[in-house]
This record gives C-alpha cells, sequence and structure tokens, in this order.
C-alpha cells in the first residue's frame, strides 16, 4: 500500500486565487518572517559597529585629503623656492664669470704690458 502522500500527488488540484498565478502565500509569510528576523538581528547587533566603520573610513578618507591639499601646496611653494633660488645661482655665476673675465683681462694687460718693457 502506498502512503497518501504519494496518492495525493498523481491527482490533479485546480487551483483558485492567488494560488493560481503560482505564488505561494505562506511562502510569502515565511520569507517576510525571516527578512524580518535577519533585520532585526543586524540592526540589534552589527548595525552600529557597521555605521561606525564607516564613519571611521570617511574620517580617514577626509584626512587624506586635506593632507593631500597641504602636501600640494608646499609642493608648489618649495618649487618656487627652488626655482627662485636656481635664479639667484644663475646671476650669481654669471657676475663671478664677469668678475674673472675682468680680472683676466686685467691680468692679461699687465702681463703683456711687462713683457714690453
Amino acid at each position: 500500500m502506498l502512503p497518501t502522500f504519494f496518492a495525493a500527488t498523481t491527482t490533479e488540484e485546480t487551483s483558485e486565487g492567488i494560488a493560481a498565478l503560482g505564488i505561494d502565500p505562506v511562502a510569502i509569510g515565511l520569507h517576510a518572517s525571516t527578512f524580518l528576523v535577519l533585520f532585526f538581528l543586524i540592526r540589534r547587533f552589527a548595525l552600529e559597529k557597521i555605521t561606525n566603520t564607516l564613519e571611521d573610513r570617511r574620517a580617514t578618507i577626509e584626512e587624506g585629503l586635506r593632507n593631500a591639499e597641504i602636501a600640494a601646496k608646499t609642493k608648489q611653494e618649495t618649487e618656487a623656492t627652488i626655482a627662485s633660488n636656481l635664479q639667484a645661482a644663475e646671476e650669481e655665476k654669471m657676475t663671478i664669470l664677469a668678475e674673472g673675465n675682468k680680472e683676466a683681462g686685467l691680468l692679461v694687460a699687465q702681463a703683456e704690458a711687462e713683457a714690453q718693457i
């Protein structure tokens, strides 16, 4: 003899109402209750930690952005200082070379004058 649950699967039933659309209200209820249980568990035990972690991460990112802006400004100031120092060194080099050439010219003229005597 076959158990009755096998016999029930062989008979064809006509569905009415929402079941005719292939929607099982019991399954929807179970899914909804499972969702609500998980939602409240997450809210009770994990949501605050997740929120705190996200807030810490946001603060860290903001601090990094501020530091990047400061570094960019410092870089620009340093590059301007370097350019100024290079220009001053170039001017000093030209002055020293001009003085050296002037002295060399005087020494050559003096040596020529002594050579003619």
